[in-house]
């Protein structure tokens, strides 16, 4: 019974990534199994994750315009180190190749929805086909990205935060447990930081203790993990993680937050959208009010806990794209589909009818789903050779470049424009950092990588200024040695 009851929860957890398979197989004729970065953020990712795997936090730095982060020790990018440590550890027991990415993230979400199905217990059925048609999830599958982590992270804390949440007696361990994991989720994305205020609220509630005690101190905790991340992670220029306006003045603020809120026509009606980006604008808006109608009307007070907390979120998470303008090229829809999904996973577990309405509308765009997965994800497999790629580069670099770890980070990293930056970089030597120039005219000289990469027209730009070394040629420009490098 116990190994049946496994398998059943395993299987319907497995959905999406099934659903994904069979997308990547009927329409692409290929397999995320077999899926190798090729957009940007993949191949940071993968270059972080394998310089942990190597060095931990003595690898080079990977950093936009070289600014590395505030924490001196962390020499990971603008998403901070959590995700590198947690993946690069493990793969310092498995393994870490081309296609490793996909298969981590399958795991990590498998792992979150089977925790969801057997702490939350709900209806077979109901879980099966939200998991198998919420298609963030199915396209995302075959990327080296975060998302389907935090799609299991969305999974479990729907779970235990129903259950801390309940009217059963709550282990204190359980409690602790639900702030440790939003915690860890924080610092590996901040908009999970905004979780803890509608938390903190109705836990207080559920112990009879004062409301504004309970939102202060969830605006306190959250505070603490928001600025956290923005510690360990690197800046960059356009960066929406609000702390800039701090620094600009109050009105400076307000102006920048009010120009923010002015673009949701834009957002929502605006033509330049994809129109399955576009379908979840709309649904986020419309669960997050469904949510507050269940905070407020729920059948029973446990419940109207849990949406008060979901609604809330939502809310905020909203709020906090539009004003930071955190929005465009799915950023948007990056940030609020695992607190979509979040919502949508603790309404099923609290029998909320409406749980239904949203399986109905996915169902409904699934042609949609198709065709953003095979617009996406055709690019990944329709490149020739992409191994053949990463490995003529690495020869390229072979004898002149390698990790030291007697070397400083600068030491251990490579400088190249982001107009060059490409999927063959994964080629560099783990254990290597890629710091992102954006503008040639405005490089720091000397820089403080020890080496660059530079396409002709860059150099007649930098030559001038910074004393380069030539050490061989590369399919992605000439390698540079950088004699003044920051040692």
């Amino acid at each position: 019974m116990i190994l049946r009851r496994g398998a059943a929860i395993v299987l319907i957890a497995s959905l999406p990534i099934v659903v994904a398979t069979l997308f990547a197989r009927v329409f692409l004729d290929a397999s995320p199994a077999t899926a190798i970065p090729y957009l940007s953020d993949e191949v940071a990712y993968w270059t972080q994750i394998a310089a942990f795997q190597v060095a931990g936090f003595h690898g080079g730095y990977t950093t936009v315009d070289e600014r590395p982060a505030r924490a001196g020790f962390s020499h990971f990018g603008p998403h901070g180190p959590a995700f590198a440590m947690l993946y690069g550890t493990i793969a310092r027991v498995t393994g870490w190749q081309y296609h490793s990415g996909p298969i981590f993230g399958a795991v990590a979400f498998v792992l979150g929805a089977a925790a969801w199905i057997a702490i939350a217990k709900p209806a077979r059925l109901r879980a099966a086909l939200i998991l198998a048609t919420f298609w963030p999830i199915v396209i995302a599958a075959p990327n080296t990205m975060q998302e389907p982590l935090h799609f299991a992270i969305g999974a479990l804390l729907a779970a235990l935060i129903a259950a801390v949440l309940g009217d059963a007696a709550v282990p204190r361990g359980r409690v602790w447990l639900t702030w440790g994991v939003l915690a860890v989720a924080a610092l590996i994305r901040p908009t999970w930081a905004l979780l803890p205020v509608g938390l903190a609220w109705q836990l207080a509630r559920r112990r009879g203790a004062p409301t504004g005690a309970g939102l202060a101190s969830g605006v306190a905790i959250a505070g603490v993990l928001y600025f956290a991340f923005t510690f360990l992670a690197a800046p960059y220029r356009g960066s929406t993680l609000g702390v800039e306006l701090a620094g600009g003045g109050a009105v400076q603020g307000a102006v920048t937050l009010l120009r923010g809120f002015g673009t949701t026509g834009e957002l929502l009606f605006g033509h330049d959208v994809e129109p399955l980006e576009r379908f979840y604008r709309f649904e986020v808006l419309a669960v997050a009010m469904i949510a507050t109608l269940s905070a407020v009307r729920g059948r029973d007070a446990a419940t109207r806990r849990v949406m008060a907390v979901m609604a809330s979120t939502l809310w905020i998470t909203i709020a906090a794209n539009l004003a930071l303008q955190n929005t465009g090229s799915w950023r948007d829809y990056r940030a609020t589909t695992p607190t979509l999904l979040m919502t949508v996973l603790a309404a099923a577990a609290t029998r909320e009818r409406w749980s239904w309405g949203v399986v109905a509308a996915h169902l409904a765009v699934a042609p949609l789903a198709v065709a953003t997965f095979t617009d996406i994800q055709g690019e990944r497999w329709g490149r020739p050779a992409p191994a053949a790629a990463i490995e003529r580069f690495a020869a390229s670099l072979a004898g002149q470049v390698r990790y030291d770890p007697a070397l400083s980070g600068w030491g251990n990293t490579l400088l190249i424009s982001i107009d060059s930056y490409d999927y063959a970089l994964m080629g560099v030597p783990r254990g290597m950092g890629l710091s992102v120039r954006f503008d040639w005219e405005d490089v720091r000289a000397p820089p403080r990588s020890r080496y660059l990469v530079l396409a002709e027209p860059e150099v007649a730009v930098v030559s001038g200024r910074i004393r380069l070394r030539k050490l061989a040629d590369t399919p992605l420009g000439a390698l540079y040695e950088n004699p003044d490098w920051e040692r």
